[in-house]
């Protein structure tokens, strides 16, 4: 991981004041490197450790970089993990070509690794971002969601990224075995949609800031899937819910009952059940396609922490 870190850095290297700037804030906001690390620990199930494999992680996780600063954009978000977003930091048009700089970069990188495979899944992968971002402003925009339509939007982004992660991690460690990278999109998809349904919980949970759940999702009109469940319930408060979801702006008061009906109604236990079923999915096929070693053991441990994670 710190041959990662150090060849992310490098691949962004330039002598423009702006993308220095970036630089030294990216230092700060590495992350968990969950994404990266699936790659890593997908290639080494096959007995593949080295500097091509680590590559394939760093473009996967520019590319990952550059739609999360067009998706700030978008969103006219402020902050991210905590810290000042790029649009906050360097204004709009900075960040987009910024964004822009970073996926080129990511392409660069994986086509110098001469695996056709994994830049056509790249590029399938940025095309799936995309769609996926702009399915869940069009839903944004009803006043219903279901569960098909929330399902397909993760599928499209998160899951997409995170099937995308292990696949490459496979290609790169030369599987060619239909069965097993069937087995690995299907598990890796299933451990996608658990991570972003446990995002979606964290919105409906006290947050340290401000001890109260942040209700984020729902000022952005993006229904998730405790209110989801929730709003299938035909009581007085499910009228009220759907009636305020028709609105264009909610109000904090409005946003804190839509919360705490999506909570009293068993929404949040209802979420986390779902996200459980896909890790356990996940796991079961990890553990009949991986040959047993350390690094399987390692990938199931971040299957493990996706659903125990507190932020």
């Amino acid at each position: 991981m710190d041959r990662f870190d150090e060849l992310y850095l490098e691949t962004l290297e330039s002598e423009a004041p702006t993308i220095a700037q970036a630089l030294v804030h990216l230092q700060k906001g590495l992350g968990k490197r969950l994404r990266p690390l699936i790659v890593i620990l997908t290639a080494e199930c096959f007995g593949v450790r080295n500097d091509r494999v680590i590559q394939a992680a760093v473009s996967l996780e520019l590319l990952h970089m550059a739609s999360l600063i067009h998706d700030d954009i978008v969103d006219e978000s402020m902050v991210r993990r905590g810290e000042p977003s790029f649009n906050a930091l360097l204004g709009n048009h900075k960040s987009v070509l910024l964004g822009d700089y970073i996926l080129s970069n990511a392409f660069n990188l994986a086509i110098s690794l001469g695996i056709p495979p994994l830049v056509q899944r790249m590029a399938k992968l940025g095309a799936s971002l995309s769609e996926g971002e702009l399915l869940q402003l069009d839903i944004a925009q009803l006043a219903d969601t279901s569960e098909e339509q929330y399902m397909t939007v993760i599928r499209q982004k998160t899951a997409a990224l995170i099937q995308c992660c292990m696949m490459t991690g496979a290609t790169v460690a030369g599987v060619e075995d239909p069965q097993i990278l069937q087995n690995l999109a299907d598990a890796s998809m299933d451990l996608g949609i658990a991570f972003q349904i446990k995002d979606d919980i964290f919105d409906y949970l006290p947050t340290p800031q401000l001890g109260k759940p942040s209700g984020n999702d729902l000022k952005e009109h993006k229904v998730t899937l405790p209110l989801i469940h929730a709003l299938r319930s035909s009581s007085a408060d499910a009228l009220k819910a759907k009636k305020l979801l028709r609105k264009q702006q909610l109000s904090e008061r409005e946003i804190d009952f839509l919360v705490n009906f999506a909570i009293r109604s068993g929404g949040v236990e209802y979420a986390d059940e779902v996200m459980r079923t896909h890790v356990n999915q996940c796991k079961t096929l990890l553990q009949e396609t991986l040959p047993e070693s350390a690094a399987r053991e390692a990938l199931l441990s971040v299957c493990d922490y996706v659903v125990d994670r507190d932020k």
